[in-house]
């Protein structure tokens, strides 16, 4: 009314007010739609760092070599034999003959010699091979009889499916005199663990599942793993693309090793705004070079970190060797062990010393936030 009566007095008509109040709520829309598309322009641009390596987490296995793998499996086929005799008897009045003292003789023979030549390893594998093929033939004799491989249980047949495909590799590779062939068996308890080349010393062969990790504001995520071998600079568009699926933007900066700045990935990551660590493509002045070298040594100490990272979940964490030994089991276990390690900093943020303040990424709202630590939770140490 107030308003209103001021109006009056000065005369104005109220079409005039009405007016004026229009005008007035239109520019108030206008500055409420600048002000939206402001906060949507910088929802859209690409935030945060993405510290990208990979790594291996080793399965519970024995180390393998050829000549023990075809012992343990001859011994598993003669174990067969033995369960599935005692309903053959028609087939054989007497139990097939294994040679299994023989073949153990030579076995032991064989592995008690400090070094092997070629030729020593070539008819040692060569005669367990025919052990294991003259064995198996006993069996599908049984099973053409009438014998139901039932009587194995779910294990030992399971392991005779694998021992076959076993030996079809290893005469493959001692036909063509060679140590490589796809999808290689190294272990008849866990047939899906494959070898992983790193190239590292004292270790350069590793067997396991292959991880690639995105360290995101100190927190680890497992991008992708598989337990075989892949290349990861390949893997980069599908970690980036994951990375955007989470947090509903690009990252403006990736950190990773000289396996990932390739051509074909440094062109991708510049069509989207992404900085991608390594030197880039092209001529350089001597200014350029300089500028260079100072930045790839600085994302060179901001990538370590993620190395920190690997060496906890592994020593802490227990994925140094994982114990599980099924396929699903294990997935399980190494994306459990990175779920422990980022609430466990969680939680030492949450549950730090009185009066103080912590810096920690905010998933909702995609920054970093500054908040107070509680004073009367005791800190962990």
């Amino acid at each position: 009314m107030f308003r209103f009566r001021r109006c009056v007095g000065e005369k104005r008509t109220p079409t005039a007010v009405a007016v004026k109040g229009l005008r007035r709520f239109e520019r108030k829309l206008e500055r409420r739609a600048s002000c939206t598309a402001f906060f949507v322009t910088i929802k859209s641009e690409n935030r945060g760092t993405l510290i990208l390596d990979a790594t291996c987490c080793p399965a519970d296995i024995h180390y393998p070599t050829d000549v023990g793998l075809l012992n343990h499996a001859r011994e598993l086929v003669e174990k067969m034999i033995d369960l599935l005799y005692p309903a053959a008897r028609d087939l054989y009045p007497e139990k097939p003959r294994t040679y299994r003292q023989q073949a153990r003789k030579r076995y032991l023979a064989y592995i008690k010699k400090r070094t092997h030549t070629v030729r020593e390893t070539r008819m040692v594998l060569r005669g367990n091979l025919q052990y294991i093929q003259r064995d198996i033939g006993y069996i599908e004799k049984m099973v053409a009889h009438g014998v139901s491989l039932s009587l194995l249980g779910n294990d030992l047949y399971r392991k005779l499916l694998v021992i076959q495909e076993l030996c079809r590799q290893q005469w493959d590779m001692y036909v063509r005199k060679s140590h490589q062939i796809e999808d290689r068996i190294v272990s008849i308890d866990q047939p899906h663990v494959r070898p992983i080349v790193r190239g590292k010393a004292g270790c350069p062969t590793e067997f396991g599942a292959k991880v690639i990790v995105g360290l995101v504001s100190g927190y680890a995520f497992l991008m992708k793993a598989d337990w075989n071998n892949y290349s990861e600079s390949r893997s980069l568009k599908q970690v980036v693309e994951e990375y955007k699926e989470t947090f509903g933007f690009y990252p403006k900066t990736i950190l990773a090793d000289r396996a990932y700045p390739g051509r074909e990935n440094r062109l991708w990551c510049t069509s989207l705004g992404i900085r991608l660590s390594g030197p880039r493509l092209g001529r350089k002045s001597a200014e350029e070079k300089q500028a260079e070298s100072k930045q790839i040594y600085q994302d060179g100490c901001d990538r370590v970190v993620i190395e920190g990272t690997f060496g906890v979940v592994k020593r802490r964490y227990s994925l140094d060797r994982v114990m599980t030994r099924l396929l699903d089991t294990s997935m399980t276990s190494i994306a459990m062990g990175f779920f422990a390690a980022n609430m466990e900093r969680k939680l030492r943020l949450l549950f730090a010393p009185e009066y103080g303040w912590a810096l920690d990424y905010d998933f909702d709202l995609g920054e970093l936030v500054i908040f107070p630590r509680f004073p009367d939770v005791p800190a962990i140490q």
